[in-house]
């Protein structure tokens, strides 16, 4: 029964993740460009300014301590073998993303960024709550 509530955290820690920041990301292009982007270059356009880059890097790393948060709360047990699950798939997905050219034109320097403080802010977030709940004993 671990492993499937350990399955599931690792899938609510994702969704929490890469919902808000693929949300934040289309509500910047929406709001900022002069008209709806229809396309992911039109995205590129308004997300890759200095301004938006810096919001993108700030927010991911928020999101991602929540998700990692969050992740461990659902496992309840190894709260940080599911984290470190959970944060290796949107930086897979990243690296797939940089390796093959798919979605917006980024820079990739910007890549990296996003690929460390994702992957480390979700990890902090999971090593929060596992500190907190190891102060609570709410370990068996």
């Amino acid at each position: 029964m671990n492993i499937v509530r350990g399955f599931v955290a690792v899938i609510v820690g994702l969704a929490i993740t890469l919902v808000f920041v693929q949300l934040e990301e289309s509500t910047l292009a929406n709001a900022m460009a002069p008209s709806s982007p229809q396309s992911l270059d039109e995205d590129a356009v308004v997300l890759n300014t200095p301004a938006m880059m810096v919001i993108r890097v700030v927010f991911t790393a928020l999101v991602s301590v929540r998700g990692g948060y969050v992740c461990a709360k659902i496992a309840a047990h190894d709260e940080l073998r599911y984290t470190v699950i959970g944060a290796t798939v949107p930086a897979t997905m990243l690296v797939w993303a940089a390796m093959t050219g798919r979605g917006p034109a980024t820079p990739i320097w910007l890549f990296v960024a996003l690929l460390a403080v994702s992957t480390v802010a979700m990890l902090a977030g999971g090593a929060a709550r596992a500190a907190a709940a190891s102060r609570q004993g709410e370990h068996s």
